[in-house]
């Protein structure tokens, strides 16, 4: 006890002593007031040891559990592959119950603080906070975060899916991108995509719109180009998608980037050197045997592969430097890509090989309803239309694109090739035959029928030459030697063309003028045959006779009995052939002078062509059991039998059936007939049932 100070040299007096008694003479109870027990010193250290331990095992060990558990759906979630996604709703509940208890555990531990405060320093009761802090916390956070981390949407992903190996890419090339494994990470999520926005080069603009999540591009150069995509989701989101694309290698240019057996494919070194002048030569070998097929001073040429199969193109270029560079390309010739209905280019001229300027009509021949057809004409301008004219101004090989759009959405995309080459002189082009050419005027004159018979003739070697005919009665041959029989008079034209090995061409029109003849008895035929039955029409009224009148016509269309007379008819006359076979139809025109005048024509009437032909209801569903209906009206002949044959073991002789795919997986449905007379016909269409 302090003691009291000293005031004036007087020291007061000490309080006096409270009133205790001699220990001897308390009570217990007033001993335990007195001088309470030490808790401390009832625990021993071995039983303060095993509560430890407890605690430890109550709470220690499921907390560490937690935190393991909290930690491993970090690891595995959010799961592209929708492995773990059921873990998601345990996780998340578990994760709210663990802070829960946390929280309640924090709460009690600090409510035993709270009330020991009195016994406890300053710096142990701050610590005895610290303590509980340090070791709930991370447990409270993690459950917290846990649920919002593992249901985030997973990391969406562009693949390419053509060409396989990517290993080594080499320009120019078509790359194909797919999105199907992000679409089917969209989809568990009941997110559908609305539409794709393709920039292929990641320079802001965008590309091309698809409503697949499939792109090709085509990269003409090497370089490193970016892939930039935006979803529009039906979530409102939109995502944005980013790949890079490593092109570390570029080689000649091919045109079409997919080459089909047996059209033409245009290869070209112009990208490879900086002015076409500096090239020498460049000679190429097709078939990769070491041979050169073929040596040009031109930067483009054009070759046809007549098989599929892998092929390595060789292209040596030689400069005027003396240095040569070698290109080496693997490249493989494709059959080509089944049309979704028959349809087909036609053109005017038929052979598109031509000096400039070169006058061409492109017509798209199909008996599908059509929407509307797209051109390329190898620029970038687009032209549209079910028939279209272009001029080629430049020399060039293009490429000629039509996108054929059906009613029902199909999309068919046919190719052809033009050549725009030099012009080919042949100064002492002659003609061998009948009749004779007119040189001066380029004109061919005679009466009806009038018969062509013209060989070219020329010192230059190696020219070859064909002949196109239009509206000829009948055409003989066109290679080399063109015959050609023309019975009705009017004024035509036939062209000659000729090439040289270097792919020089030269085009001659012919003008063709076919006058009356003195005496005309003329039968015309609308059609002038096809496939039974057949409804004809026969026409004389370009019959003419000189100085007489005609009173009537009489007909035998060939189908009569050996010995039957002639039919009495007018000038126009109808007839049905119901069976395929020739026939000889005969005219006789007769006078008021009693004369007769007779001619006749031959029609080939066609047994009716079998072409199977369907469509399906739709192409692909979900499994299970996804019903389509297919129908065969589209289909051409007289079938006699018909056979469904759907992939799946089921098959039926039904008109237009109906059928349910059970399962998951790809079903080649096939449809064959047969005709009576025992032609076989068949269509196949894959349809897709999705798991």
């Amino acid at each position: 006890m302090e003691e009291p100070p000293v005031v004036d040299g007087i020291t007061p007096q000490a309080p006096p002593e409270p009133d205790t008694p001699p220990e001897e003479e308390m009570t217990e109870e007033q001993k335990a007031i007195l001088s309470p027990p030490e808790k401390t010193k009832d625990i021993s250290p071995e039983l303060r040891s095993r509560m430890k331990f407890t605690l430890l095992v109550f709470f220690g060990v499921p907390y560490a559990i937690y935190i393991f558990w909290l930690l491993f759906l970090i690891s595995v979630l959010p799961d592209a592959t929708g492995k773990y996604e059921y873990l998601i709703p345990i996780g998340s509940t578990s994760g709210l119950i663990g802070i829960g208890v946390l929280l309640f555990i924090g709460v009690f531990a600090s409510g035993r603080v709270l009330k020991k405060r009195k016994n406890l320093k300053v710096g142990g009761f701050i610590m005895s906070f610290l303590r509980i802090f340090g070791v709930l916390t991370p447990g409270i956070a993690l459950g917290a975060v846990v649920p919002v981390l593992i249901a985030a949407e997973p990391q969406l992903w562009v693949s390419i899916v053509d060409p396989e190996d990517t290993t080594e890419i080499i320009a120019p090339v078509a790359i194909t991108f797919s999105l199907e494994d992000a679409m089917h990470i969209l989809e568990r999520r009941g997110i559908k995509a609305i539409s794709f926005g393709w920039d292929f080069d990641g320079d802001g603009e965008k590309n091309e719109d698809t409503v697949l999540p499939t792109a090709t591009a085509v990269y003409p150069r090497k370089g490193v180009y970016d892939l930039v995509v935006r979803i529009e989701a039906s979530d409102g989101k939109l995502r944005r998608l980013v790949k890079r694309v490593s092109i570390q290698k570029e080689v000649f240019e091919i045109i079409p980037i997919r080459p089909i057996v047996d059209e033409p494919v245009r290869f070209s070194v112009a990208h490879l050197v900086d002015t076409p002048e500096e090239i020498k030569e460049v000679q190429w070998d097709f078939d990769s045997d070491g041979v050169v097929d073929e040596v040009t001073s031109n930067v483009e040429i054009v070759h046809t592969f007549v098989r599929t199969g892998v092929t390595t193109v060789t292209a040596l270029v030689l400069m005027q430097n003396q240095t040569q560079q070698e290109n080496k390309r693997q490249i493989e010739i494709f059959d080509p890509d089944p049309l979704p209905f028959e349809v087909r280019i036609d053109s005017e001229p038929k052979t598109l090989v031509s000096p400039a300027p070169f006058q061409t009509i492109f017509t798209v021949l199909t008996e599908e309803p059509i929407r509307d057809v797209t051109w390329n004409f190898g620029g970038e301008d687009e032209f549209e239309g079910q028939r279209v004219g272009h001029t080629f101004e430049k020399k060039g090989n293009y490429v000629v694109t039509a996108n054929v759009k059906s009613e029902v959405g199909d999309v068919a995309k046919l190719t052809t090739l033009v050549r725009v080459v030099n012009q080919l002189e042949i100064p002492d082009l002659s003609f061998n035959g009948s009749p004779e050419v007119n040189l001066d005027e380029l004109k061919i004159r005679g009466e009806v029928p009038l018969a062509l018979k013209l060989i070219p003739r020329s010192s230059l070697p190696l020219v070859e030459y064909s002949w196109e005919v239009d509206e000829a009665t009948s055409v003989g041959s066109t290679d080399t030697t063109l015959e050609a029989i023309y019975r009705r008079p009017g004024t035509y034209t036939v062209t000659l063309l000729a090439q040289d090995p270097t792919g020089s061409a030269m085009r001659l029109p012919l003008t063709v003028e076919v006058e009356p003849a003195s005496t005309v008895v003329s039968i015309g035929m609308n059609p002038e045959g096809g496939v039974a039955p057949l409804d004809v029409t026969f026409d004389a009224t370009d019959t003419r006779i000189p100085n007489e009148s005609i009173s009537g016509f009489e007909w035998l269309f060939g189908e009569e009995v050996e010995g039957e007379p002639p039919k009495p008819g007018g000038a126009v006359v109808n007839y049905t052939y119901t069976e395929p076979g020739t026939y000889v139809v005969k005219l006789f025109a007769r006078t008021t002078d009693g004369n007769v005048y007779d001619t006749s024509r031959t029609i080939v009437v066609r047994p009716p062509l079998l072409n199977a032909c369907f469509r399906a209801s739709r192409t692909r569903g979900k499994a299970p059991n996804v019903g389509v209906k297919f129908n065969m009206s589209c289909t051409t002949g007289t079938p006699v039998t018909i056979n469904w044959d759907f992939d799946d073991g089921v098959q039926t002789d039904e008109k237009n059936p109906t059928h349910v795919f059970e399962d998951a997986g790809e079903y080649v449905v096939t449809l064959k007939l047969t005709d009576k007379s025992g032609s076989v016909s068949k269509k196949t269409l894959k349809i897709t049932i999705e798991e």
